[in-house]
C-alpha cells in the first residue's frame, strides 16, 4: 500500500501557527471512507520547547509524548487512542519559535525495503511576512500502518513568500 500524505492536515493551524495532525490515505482510495488510520485533533495549543523526531510505538511512549505536550495546560486533554497493534506515531517538533507563521509537517516518502522516509518541513513566514510577535511551539503527528523497518527523519525548509509594497 502506498501512502500520500500532504492532503490531511488536521489540527488548527492556529496553534502557534504550527501543529499539526496527519494521517495517511489510501493512494487509491476515492473517498473519505478509505482513510487507513485513525485521526487525532488536538484541542488546543501544545507545547514543546524542544527539537525532536520520534516515532512512538506503544502506548506507555504516546502516553508520556502527550503528557509533555501538555505539560503547561491543566486539566491535560483527554489522550487519544491509538491501536499500536495496527499504528505507530511519528512526531516533529520544531522547538520554541519567536512568532506566529512557522508551521512542521511530516509525510513518508519510500525509500527502500527496510526503512521508510519520513520528510519533515518546516515553514517559515518570508521577508517582509507580517506575523504575531508571540512564542509559537510547532508540531506535527503522522500516525501511519506499524512496520518493522526503521525510519529515516530528514529535513526541508520553506519560506512562505509575503507581498511587499
Amino acid at each position: 500500500m502506498k501512502f500520500v500524505v500532504g492532503g490531511i492536515l488536521v489540527a488548527a493551524l492556529a496553534c502557534g501557527s504550527g501543529c499539526a495532525i496527519q494521517r495517511p490515505v489510501d493512494a487509491a482510495a476515492p473517498d473519505e471512507s478509505a482513510v487507513s488510520a485513525p485521526r487525532i485533533v488536538l484541542p488546543s495549543r501544545p507545547y514543546f520547547p524542544g527539537s525532536v523526531r520520534r516515532v512512538i510505538s506503544d502506548g506507555s511512549q504516546w502516553e508520556q509524548l502527550w503528557q509533555a505536550l501538555w505539560q503547561n495546560q491543566t486539566p491535560v486533554p483527554a489522550l487519544p487512542a491509538v491501536d499500536f497493534t495496527r499504528y505507530q506515531v511519528l512526531f516533529a517538533a520544531l522547538g520554541e519559535r519567536p512568532r506566529a507563521g512557522h508551521r512542521v509537517s511530516l509525510r513518508l516518502e519510500p525509500s527502500g525495503v527496510e526503512q521508510q522516509r519520513v520528510v519533515v518541513t518546516e515553514t517559515s513566514p518570508g521577508p517582509g511576512c507580517m506575523a504575531a510577535a508571540v512564542l509559537s511551539y510547532p508540531v506535527a503527528v503522522l500516525i501511519v500502518p506499524r512496520q518493522s523497518g526503521p525510519y529515516v527523519f530528514t529535513e526541508e525548509k520553506l519560506s512562505t513568500p509575503c507581498e511587499t509594497n
